[in-house]
């Protein structure tokens, strides 16, 4: 039946192609694309490397994360899903196990000073730029995944692993990309990496919402800023590492999760079937 056949007889339409894509996610991802061009061009030009890192890009995090928090109460019922101890925990358990993946190796290869500042102050800016991030990267992709109905879930889905994975890559790593050397070295140090720990960041929010994520990958960061030393890693080694231990992340909660997670912390609902509220 062709629409104006449905109009005619008086019934609705059949679903369209973008049926269910509402207008409040839609700008959720808006936003992030004009927020991937703003961090690329290092907008606003006037502004010095210092306050872009350590004023403007925090704070564009942190209302990303507004945002995000924001859509999802105007559309939902419900207030902020607050994950599990157990899940929590088990989402440490995931961080802590790669960590100690790229310690071992660390032994094996040898430790290189860390790039990070290690003074106090610039510990302290690492970390308040780190969690800002985190928190905006996190909440979107919370919002992206569970922001549509169950039967559009796959938008979400492709939406919250591709934008954050091109926030923890930069677009300006394939500037670099002008020999297949050059190619492959980003292949296994960058993409292969983020993409794996983007996996199971997607797997941790769809579980427990944004805090199940954000621990997990916090864990991390706190490993990266902090540690006086980080391992000396080869493409192989990178590539194998950095793909392999959130494969036994994923494992570990995975498998224990059933056992673990209380019946009282249920996983976030999408929104309804119909279009959200002031969409």
């Amino acid at each position: 039946m062709t629409r104006s056949e449905a109009a005619a007889l008086g019934s609705p339409p059949a679903p369209g192609r973008w049926a269910g894509i509402t207008r409040p996610w839609l700008a959720l991802v808006g936003w992030l694309v004009l927020l991937h061009a703003i961090l690329y061009l290092r907008l606003p030009w006037f502004v010095s490397p210092t306050l872009q890192s350590y004023l403007v890009q925090p704070l564009l995090w942190l209302a990303t994360a507004a945002l995000a928090f924001w859509l999802w109460r105007r559309q939902s019922d419900g207030g902020l899903l607050l994950a599990g101890r157990w899940l929590l925990l088990l989402s440490v358990l995931a961080g802590a196990l790669q960590v100690v993946f790229y310690v071992l190796t660390g032994v094996l290869r040898g430790f290189g000073a860390t790039p990070y500042g290690r003074t106090p102050s610039l510990i302290a800016m690492n970390l308040w730029f780190g969690g800002a991030r985190l928190l905006g990267v996190e909440f979107a992709r919370w919002y992206l995944l569970c922001g549509l109905a169950k039967r559009r879930a796959w938008p979400g889905l492709v939406a919250g692993f591709a934008l954050p994975w091109l926030f923890q890559v930069g677009l300006w790593a394939f500037e670099s990309v002008g020999s297949p050397g050059a190619a492959l070295s980003l292949v296994c140090r960058s993409l292969l990496p983020a993409a794996a720990e983007n996996l199971l960041a997607i797997y941790l929010a769809l579980m427990g919402g944004p805090f199940a994520s954000l621990v997990y990958r916090g864990v991390l960061t706190l490993y990266a800023f902090l540690s006086p030393v980080l391992p000396k890693l080869s493409l192989l080694s990178a590539a194998l590492v950095g793909a392999g231990a959130p494969l036994v992340g994923w494992l570990l909660v995975s498998s224990l999760a059933p056992y673990l997670y209380g019946p009282h912390a249920r996983r976030p609902e999408p929104a309804a079937e119909g279009p959200a509220r002031g969409a």
